[in-house]
């Protein structure tokens, strides 16, 4: 009977680490979690509930990154935002027509993401923030709203 409460306690806390074992359940070491995944992320500025803070964590921590135009639509609809990308060139005769814009081999590097004018300013200033920073290192991202 000496150690039974804390054998008890002990045993009563093996359930609390299964449910801490897994970024979907944390409580206790969200903080810890968040740490280990770089979160906050510094593109979000407000006050975050837990639910928020746990749901960055999952998207974090299931994402696999990408390059290609439909990665970042589908990060601009993660937060709301019907976007298009278009991937600029350089002129090439043959290709390209009278009329089509001229430009060197430095237009290769630059995609332009063409989004709503309605697009309230802080889904605008979190999505550029998060384009620019995971965007590809060698290119350009050009945001126009229309």
């Amino acid at each position: 009977l000496g150690v039974a409460d804390e054998l008890a306690r002990v045993y009563s806390r093996t359930e609390d680490l299964l449910r801490e074992a897994r970024p979907s359940t944390t409580v206790e070491l969200l903080t810890d979690w968040e740490d280990e995944y770089d979160l906050p992320d510094p593109c979000v500025t407000g006050v975050q509930t837990v639910a928020d803070r746990r749901a960055a964590l999952i998207a974090r921590a299931n994402g696999i990154g990408g390059q290609s135009a439909q990665y970042f639509i589908d990060i601009a609809l993660s937060v709301g935002v019907s976007i298009t990308i278009n991937e600029h060139h350089a002129f090439e005769v043959g290709r390209d027509g009278m009329g089509d814009g001229v430009g060197g081999d430095e237009w290769a590097f630059v995609w332009e993401v063409t989004a709503p004018a309605a697009t309230a300013a802080t889904l605008r200033e979190v999505m550029e923030c998060v384009f620019e920073r995971l965007q590809p290192a060698h290119t350009v991202v050009w945001f126009t709203y229309v």
